[in-house]
């Protein structure tokens, strides 16, 4: 994707600031313009799709109908009020966040299909999943994400859980736009979904990216499985990311059997103790769900004991995504950097071979 944004201004170390972080991003493509004259004759000859303007470089010259997104930042100098119905970004706020608006706006604007190609390849689909409560499911997949973006993979970790955990990592938030708001924007147009998909987006580290959880478990509750295989597909073809990571909730429903579907690899996650391995093996004891899903199946054997080396049950027939030793702490979100133990501690990068 690429986005042709005029950014005009009359304050020039405020464009400086604003140029030095936008470029960063590599899907836009910048200019930056002070004189309103040179600004008109840009917008006439069609330089740019979207136009970020501080009203103290607006003149009733400047031909807004022919720019097919136009942006003011709200600042020091009052908008007029005839331009009032354009969209209005904060100017002094964190330009990430500028950035974010700027895609959601973007994303809205039906004028902007802004012959944006997308990235090329497809992401690898991870489904990390578990038959057994309290496996330390989701620390696991985290862990995973956080060693393949250190690795130089473009992670995307989605949390499908009705009621999600990954709170202890991330932190909370409210009124942020994520998985509800995209759900209900499958249908749109394709270019528009995925510049949506940029905009929720949160980062968490270099390369490490999150969607919002649903913002109620009612929302979660009413996405289907075709929705589910839908938003797989879309992530899956942004030209965003490397790897998605799907860390699913514990029951084993349509929903799962879905995501099971869409996934290059599924990571089944299982503890060591008795009654954990009991249930694992009751479910890999279904010889017709082994034959469908079994050639994509990994296992990580978690709150494993320095001392065992060795998996038992039926999970031993699978490949081994590694193991995770128990760790004597309270604080989840430190196990994070923790790496896996044993000849196969490299398993987050195996898995999206």
């Amino acid at each position: 994707m690429m986005i042709r944004i005029a950014c005009a201004d009359t304050n020039t170390a405020y464009l400086d600031r604003l140029y030095a972080v936008l470029g960063e991003y590599p899907e836009l493509h910048l200019s930056v313009y002070t004189d309103a004259a040179i600004l008109c004759d840009a917008a006439k000859a069609g330089k740019f799709d979207v136009l970020l303007l501080d009203a103290s470089i607006y003149t009733d010259v400047l031909p807004l109908d022919r720019i097919p997104g136009v942006i003011f930042l709200g600042g020091e100098t009052p908008i007029p009020a005839h331009c009032t119905h354009f969209p209005i970004i904060p100017k002094y706020r964190r330009i990430s966040e500028i950035y974010r608006r700027i895609l959601e706006i973007c994303s809205e604007n039906k004028k902007l299909s802004v012959g944006m190609g997308f990235g090329g390849g497809s992401a690898a689909v991870i489904t990390v999943w578990s038959p057994v409560g309290g496996a330390g499911k989701t620390t696991a997949a985290l862990v995973a994400a956080s060693r393949l973006a250190a690795h130089g993979k473009r992670v995307l970790y989605v949390n499908l859980e009705a009621f999600p955990s990954d709170s202890f990592y991330f932190g909370h938030e409210a009124g942020v736009q994520g998985l509800s708001a995209l759900m209900e924007r499958l249908d749109d147009k394709e270019e528009h979904t995925k510049m949506f998909v940029k905009s929720c987006a949160k980062q968490k580290a270099e390369n490490f990216f999150y969607l919002p959880h649903f913002d109620s478990p009612n929302d979660y509750a009413a996405v289907d499985a075709k929705e589910l295989t839908a938003l797989a597909a879309l992530l899956r073809g942004c030209g965003y990311y490397d790897v998605l990571l799907f860390d699913m909730d514990s029951s084993f429903d349509a929903r799962t059997r879905a995501m099971f579907g869409a996934s290059d690899r599924i990571l089944l996650v299982g503890r060591t103790d008795g009654a954990s391995t009991a249930k694992l093996d009751a479910f890999l004891a279904q010889t017709y769900l082994v034959d469908e899903y079994g050639a994509k199946m990994m296992y990580l054997a978690n709150f494993t004991p320095q001392a065992q080396t060795s998996v038992t049950g039926f999970a031993a027939n699978l490949p081994s995504a590694g193991r995770m030793t128990y760790v004597n702490t309270t604080d989840s979100a430190a196990l994070i950097g923790y790496k896996a133990t044993g000849p196969e501690s490299g398993f987050a990068l195996r898995l999206a071979e």
